[in-house]
């Protein structure tokens, strides 16, 4: 027996692989999988890897900073087991990418992912107001016009209620500035009083103000809307991991109501993404195994990440899932229409939301509490008080926390 950590919503899948995984022939041992909840702190992570009786599988840091643990201190090297599953030439980029260290050599076998993106519901949008998907940020805040005089909430602004609701400023930072510059923003490299910071929160800012983001008042205190709230007719889009939708549908919305599409490329006045700079970074999950080099029983992790990683245990799980796409490129037909699959199979950057971001996780839980903070503000004034009027604050505490330096104080 040996213990398996799991990350944040990938337990459905790999519950499904272990117990497959402890129920085949002949097994001379078992999995016991232990449920964990990771920081996106990299020193609270990092006891994991060195710990006598700590695990012997567990999931690839996923936070920012997350290259500099891929090691062979850190982790075994299953660069061989790449090979024999034949990954190298048909895994997708970002998985490589998410895999490999920096003296190029694999320390993870992916397994599954799944990708932020947005959905409507069809009866709404097309049906009742004979409208269809924006592919520009103007077009989004015209179908927000149109939604809002209807009398409904047009943007609901967290996916699910234990994820933190930075997904539409993470969208808007990477279509107005680019992949490169989110990269950077979410490694802890961009300041918060960078203008691209600031602009990308009046973008927010101003869908607050047209009232196309509304608290839900159905709580006391009020709350986010869900994307599970699109059954309710009371919220039109919401964006989230392409597996929330079906959320909406154990609610009651049909499957066939809802559509899925890309959140939309950026027209407005305050991009900007150098020419030729792309913004098609996946934002998302990727269920990535390694093993720490402290590991007791590292011949048997082996055999489960062979398994794991084998490409008929992968379509097969695949069959038993809903929203999740494969990192393969040889399975990509088992979820053709999955818009998630697609952003996936063509980007070439992988990250995860900022809330997880800046490589410490008390920064980046103080950055999502802002950002929830902003999009239930009662005012305009209170919604600036929540995160512009304390970019300096946010980058002195950048500063000392993520480079560990100081700066003079500011008033505040």
């Amino acid at each position: 027996h040996y213990w398996f950590p799991l990350p944040m919503k990938g337990g459905v899948g790999e519950h499904a692989l272990i117990q497959a995984f402890n129920g085949r022939a002949n097994a001379t041992f078992t999995i016991n999988p232990m449920l964990a909840t990771f920081s996106g702190d990299r020193q609270v992570y990092s006891p994991w890897l060195n710990s006598l009786v700590g695990p012997d599988l567990i999931p690839l840091f996923f936070a920012a900073q997350g290259a500099k643990l891929r090691n062979v201190d850190n982790f075994v090297n299953v660069t061989h087991v790449w090979h024999e599953l034949g990954f190298e030439d048909d895994a997708l980029d970002i998985a490589k990418t998410a895999s490999m260290g920096d003296d190029g050599a694999y320390y993870g076998i992916p397994i599954l992912g799944d990708a932020e993106l947005c959905m409507y519901n069809r009866r709404v949008v097309e049906d009742e107001l004979g409208l269809a998907a924006p592919t520009t940020f103007s077009e989004l805040k015209r179908l927000c016009a149109a939604v809002k005089a209807t009398g409904r909430t047009c943007l609901a602004a967290q996916e699910l209620p234990f994820v933190p609701p930075t997904v539409l400023f993470d969208f808007l930072f990477i279509t107005m500035h680019g992949n490169s510059a989110y990269v950077e923003f979410f490694e802890g490299n961009i300041s918060f009083t960078d203008p691209r910071v600031n602009n990308t929160l009046a973008e927010v800012l101003n869908l607050l103000e047209l009232g196309y983001i509304e608290p839900n008042r159905a709580f006391e205190p009020p709350n986010h809307y869900l994307v599970a709230d699109l059954a309710s007719d009371d919220v039109v889009i919401g964006c989230g991991m392409e597996s929330t939708r079906f959320f909406a549908v154990e609610r009651g919305l049909n499957a066939s109501d809802i559509v899925t599409f890309y959140w939309p490329t950026y027209d407005g006045l305050r991009g900007s993404r150098p020419v030729g700079e792309p913004t098609d970074a996946t934002i998302g999950l990727l269920v990535n195994l390694g093993i720490p080099q402290s590991s007791a029983y590292k011949n048997e992790a082996l055999e489960y990440l062979r398994y794991a990683g084998c490409r008929d245990v992968q379509a097969e799980l695949l069959g038993k899932l809903g929203g999740a796409y494969p990192i393969r490129k040889s399975l990509q037909y088992l979820v053709g229409d999955s818009l998630a699959a697609k952003q996936a199979t063509s980007s070439k950057v992988f990250r995860l939301n900022t809330f997880v971001g800046f490589g410490v996780a008390r920064l980046g839980l103080r950055w999502s509490s802002a950002i929830s903070e902003m999009l239930l503000a009662p005012t305009p004034a209170a919604a600036n008080a929540a995160v512009v009027d304390n970019l300096e604050s946010f980058e002195i505490d950048r500063q000392r926390l993520v480079h560990l330096q100081t700066l003079p104080p500011t008033t505040n």
